[in-house]
């Protein structure tokens, strides 16, 4: 870069850094209200790098920068290495939609209601569903972008981050992904998470793309992948609540709970019939008791009984409290069983 340009940093670096100490915020303070790097924002600060205009926005917007250094930003050269084409792939990356899906109608009602409202302005568009390992968050995210695809013509990108085991997704691993699912060859990827950051904010930017990060283990995991804009929704799945991502970010949570007893009894009547329903009310009910709302144990109580015509409700109940008599208290109690020994992540987790 030319000496024009060396010093049209430094005067972005001077600004940024006057408007910083005006406000009395420390490096580390701006860096988290941007979502950058402290180290990232003293390189800029000292000339060092060439700030992204995405970084300029976000600290105009949050410093009250005027003139704007975005302005600045926007003018200086670049030297980037080439990207693959990025405008040309609509990614298509969400697993198939699960087999037998039933009992969200509410949840279902309230995602679509949020996914087709109008974006306000520069605001992040995240939602956050939490619940116990067994609840079907991922079938109903991964049901809802199907279902929902209209509205994301950009297409969309589906992560499994991995937080509930013990070899969580590394951040840099996530961008790579992420930039590969918007065209970018592995090849033309910043090495520099920042930067790597910034590209993906910047092919993202504008576009009605939904991004589901699935089974994340905190915030600290899900922030450095969330866009920079409000045209994109991002749909986080995690055992855990994020009340700091609903702070500082603006995410909404959505407790995922047991399927409701009714929707229980519909999908039993549905896979088996009424009349073999209606045959054994009282053990049905004690059936529905039993699988507590939980979708895999239902989905796997009907497969079982549909696979045996012969075999009666009144059986199946039975040997699945003799089954589940047999674990110790520990096993029995899903929210307490060691990693070791749950049953490998499905689409309902």
């Amino acid at each position: 870069m030319g000496r024009a340009g060396d010093e049209m940093d430094n005067v972005i670096g001077s600004a940024l850094r006057q408007a910083r100490s005006a406000q009395g915020m420390s490096l580390r303070q701006l860096a988290r209200a941007v979502h950058f790097s402290p180290g990232y924002l003293s390189k800029v600060e000292n000339g060092a790098k060439i700030p992204s205009v995405e970084l300029a926005v976000a600290c105009d917007r949050v410093l009250g920068i005027s003139p704007p250094i975005a302005d600045l930003a926007k003018r200086l050269p670049r030297r980037r290495r080439p990207v693959a084409h990025p405008d040309t792939v609509v990614p298509a990356q969400l697993p198939h939609a699960p087999s037998g899906f039933f009992g969200r109608d509410t949840e279902l009602s309230a995602l679509t209601e949020w996914a087709r409202a109008e974006p306000r302005g520069p605001e992040l568009r995240c939602r956050v569903l939490t619940g116990d390992p067994d609840a079907g968050k991922t079938a109903l995210a991964v049901y809802f972008g199907h279902s929902s695809a209209d509205v994301f013509p950009d297409g969309q990108l589906y992560l499994d981050l991995r937080g509930s085991t013990a070899g969580p997704l590394s951040v840099q691993a996530a961008h790579v992904r992420l930039l590969r699912g918007v065209g970018v060859g592995t090849g033309s990827i910043p090495e520099d998470p920042d930067e790597a950051l910034a590209m993906y904010r910047s092919l993202t930017a504008g576009r009605r793309l939904l991004v589901v990060l699935d089974d994340a283990a905190d915030a600290d995991q899900v922030r450095p992948l969330l866009p920079g804009g409000g045209t994109c929704a991002v749909l986080v799945t995690s055992r855990h609540r994020m009340p700091d991502l609903v702070v500082r970010d603006g995410a909404a949570e959505m407790r995922i709970g047991p399927v409701p007893d009714t929707a229980t009894r519909d999908a039993l009547c549905a896979g088996l019939g009424t009349a073999r329903v209606a045959a054994e009310p009282a053990a049905t009910s004690a059936l529905i008791a039993a699988l507590d709302g939980a979708p895999l144990a239902i989905r796997t109580a009907v497969a079982r009984l549909r696979d045996e015509p012969s075999r009666t409700i009144t059986g199946y109940l039975a040997a699945l409290l003799a089954g589940r008599a047999a674990e110790s208290p520990t096993l029995r109690t899903r929210a307490h069983r060691r990693p070791e020994i749950r049953r490998p992540r499905t689409l309902t987790g």
